[in-house]
C-alpha cells in the first residue's frame, strides 16, 4: 500500500498526487482557496507555510500560529498546513492534533477532515479515517477526493464493493482523476476482473502517460490475465519511468518466468531485492526458482 493524497490549504492549484505500489492501493487531491492575510509583515511567512516542504514550512505555520493576527479561517489553514508537514515526516500524532484544531476553528473545513483521515489510515484507525472522509464528503460532495481517500480506506478493511464504488464516484467528479482509474484497475485485477482493469488502466495510462504505476500495473493485470507477453512492453516502459521501483522489477520478473524465461526472471527479482530485501514475492520467487 502506498501513501495517499493529502492537500494543504493554498491559493487554489492543481490536486497533489502520491504513490501507488504495484500489487497494493493507495490514495487523494485538491484544496480549497483561503483569504490571504492581510499582514505584510507575514506574506512571507504565508508563502512558505502554503508552498514550503518539511521543517521551514513547520516554522512558518508555527510563527503565524504564534502572531497573533489571523482570523479563525487563517488559524484553521496554519494548523492544517503545519498538520500536513508533520504527517508527512511521519509525526502522525502531532498532525491530528493540528487537524483537531483546524476543525474545531472552521467545522465546514472538509480538506482538514480529509488529511484528518488520512493520518488515521496511516495510524491503522480506519474506523475513524473512514468517519472523517464521511464527514469531507457530507461538506463537499462535489468533489471527488473524499471519495477517493474512502475507497482506499474500504480495500484496507477489505470491503471492495464499496472501494470500486467510490473510486467510481471519483472518476464521476473529476473524470481526469488517473490515480482512481489506475487504483479501480489495480482493485478489479486483484478480484480477477481483468477486462474492466485492463480498460481502467488503459484510460489511467492515457491521462498520465508518464507516470509509471500505471504501466507496470497494466502489465500486472495482463500477466495475470494469462496475457504475459503482451504486458511485457508495459512492463518494459515503468522501468524505464522508474528504475528504482522494486515492484516494477518484480512485475518484469514474474512476466519473464510466466514466458519461460528463467534466467531473465532471476535477474530481475534479484535486482527487486537489491532495491528492497525484504520484496516477499522476489524472495518466493527466487526459492521456487531454486536460485536463492
Amino acid at each position: 500500500m502506498g501513501r495517499r493524497h493529502t492537500y494543504k490549504s493554498m491559493p487554489k492549484v492543481a490536486a497533489a498526487t502520491l504513490t501507488i505500489l504495484s500489487g497494493s492501493i493507495l490514495a487523494m487531491s485538491a484544496m480549497p482557496a483561503l483569504s490571504q492575510s492581510s499582514q505584510p509583515d507575514l506574506s512571507g511567512a504565508w508563502k512558505l507555510c502554503r508552498t514550503g516542504n518539511g521543517q521551514p514550512a513547520i516554522g512558518a505555520c508555527t510563527k503565524l500560529l504564534k502572531s497573533g493576527k489571523l482570523k479563525n479561517s487563517q488559524l484553521a489553514e496554519a494548523y492544517n498546513n503545519r498538520g500536513y508537514e508533520l504527517s508527512l515526516l511521519g509525526k502522525n500524532r502531532q498532525a491530528i492534533m493540528d487537524f483537531d484544531k483546524a476543525i474545531k476553528l472552521d467545522p465546514a473545513f472538509a480538506r482538514a477532515y480529509n488529511n484528518r483521515g488520512n493520518t488515521y489510515v496511516d495510524l491503522k484507525k480506519y474506523a475513524r479515517a473512514i468517519e472523517d472522509f464521511d464527514q469531507s464528503i457530507r461538506l463537499k460532495p462535489k468533489d471527488g477526493d473524499g471519495y477517493y481517500n474512502r475507497g482506499l480506506a474500504y480495500v484496507k478493511v477489505a470491503q471492495p464493493e464499496r472501494a470500486l464504488a467510490d473510486f467510481t464516484r471519483a472518476i464521476e467528479r473529476n473524470p481526469r482523476f488517473w490515480q482512481a482509474y489506475n487504483n479501480r484497475g489495480l482493485l478489479q485485477t486483484r478480484l480477477k476482473r481483468y477486462e474492466p482493469a485492463i480498460a481502467d488502466l488503459k484510460k489511467a495510462i492515457e491521462l498520465a502517460p508518464k507516470a509509471p504505476l500505471p504501466h507496470n500495473n497494466m502489465a500486472w493485470a495482463l500477466f495475470k490475465s494469462g496475457r504475459a507477453a503482451d504486458g511485457l512492453p508495459f512492463a518494459n516502459r515503468a522501468l524505464a519511468l522508474d528504475p528504482k521501483g522494486s515492484h516494477n522489477w518484480n512485475t518484469r520478473g514474474n512476466i519473464y518466468e510466466a514466458m519461460g524465461r528463467k534466467a531473465d526472471a532471476i535477474a530481475d527479482y534479484r535486482k527487486a531485492l537489491a532495491l528492497e530485501p525484504d520484496h516477499s514475492d522476489s524472495l518466493k520467487a527466487l526459492k521456487r526458482l531454486g536460485a536463492r
